[in-house]
């Protein structure tokens, strides 16, 4: 089966041996990265490459053949993750909260775990790769692709065949659950001492809160906390305009409760990649280079 490689029409990309060589080594990382599990991975990849050699010709070319690849990877590993019993949570309810004054309910962070301090405990590792199998498969996905992968917004846009916008959204939602998820950990807790996060108690409405609330709704070049969530992944892709990104970082530094989530949300994102890097297959077996170039010629 031969592909035509977009980038030089008039090349042929042939589905062979030497593409399992070009190819193999991240579409294995990619499915690891997805499935969080060696050898799965490896069954996905191996289901990849025969989808891709049986199913050439779904490829009309419009897209880039490496985002193609991506696709079919990621709905391999997908379709393997599926028949394993999973207990997703729900991403509703691990979402930031806020009073009715439009205020960040966050209890105050004394300390913040590094990603170093992480990674050296395997049972820290294992936790956060739990955490991130219990998101939702459609956000969890949008969060891998864009914090392990490090694609751009528009790049899984293409691949999961959704917009932008929801892209966007998903991801932030991921991260926010995650965040939320990973808490007590970040917060210095032992994997004994961890149980699910309790949700925080309804904030009393305080004078000085009240006041704070007012002050951030109706005070110019101001926002309110339940905006600042808005604006925060625009803000870390450098996306905002030079007046929002003045509003968005005066409201860091007059919120405490914004900017320990904001901090919190950053190391959640930087601990979950690193995590997930760590038990990255880097290399394709040489055995499972030989058995799917063996079936590959077996159905030419």
């Amino acid at each position: 089966m031969q592909i035509k490689d977009r980038t030089n029409s008039d090349t042929p990309l042939k589905v062979d041996r030497a593409f399992v060589l070009e190819h193999g080594p991240w579409m294995l990382g990619l499915a690891n990265r997805v499935l969080l599990d060696p050898h799965l991975a490896e069954d996905a990849f191996q289901e990849a490459l025969m989808a891709v050699h049986s199913k050439g010709n779904d490829f009309d070319g419009r897209a880039d053949v490496r985002t193609w690849l991506y696709r079919v990877t990621i709905n391999a590993a997908l379709t393997l993750r599926r028949k394993r019993a999973t207990n997703e949570c729900n991403i509703d309810d691990l979402q930031p909260d806020f009073d009715a004054n439009a205020c960040r309910i966050e209890e105050p962070w004394p300390m913040l775990r590094t990603t170093d301090e992480v990674l050296e405990e395997a049972e820290l590792t294992s936790y956060v790769r739990r955490s991130v199998e219990a998101l939702p498969e459609a956000y969890r996905i949008c969060l891998q692709l864009r914090d392990f992968e490090e694609l751009s917004v528009r790049e899984v846009s293409e691949i999961l065949e959704i917009s932008i916008e929801n892209v966007k959204v998903r991801t932030h939602r991921a991260r926010s659950a995650l965040k939320r998820l990973l808490e007590p950990l970040l917060r210095g807790g032992s994997v004994s001492d961890i149980a699910s996060a309790p949700l925080p108690a309804e904030a009393v409405p305080t004078v000085s809160r009240i006041a704070k609330g007012v002050m951030m709704a109706y005070m110019p070049m101001m926002i309110t906390c339940r905006q600042f969530e808005d604006f925060i992944m625009d803000y870390l892709e450098g996306a905002l305009t030079k007046r929002t990104r003045k509003i968005f970082e005066f409201h860091i530094r007059a919120c405490r409760e914004c900017r320990e989530y904001l901090a919190a949300y950053q190391r959640t994102r930087d601990i979950a990649r690193e995590t997930a890097l760590v038990s990255t297959l880097n290399e394709v077996p040489e055995d499972l280079i030989e058995a799917v170039a063996s079936t590959l010629e077996k159905g030419q």
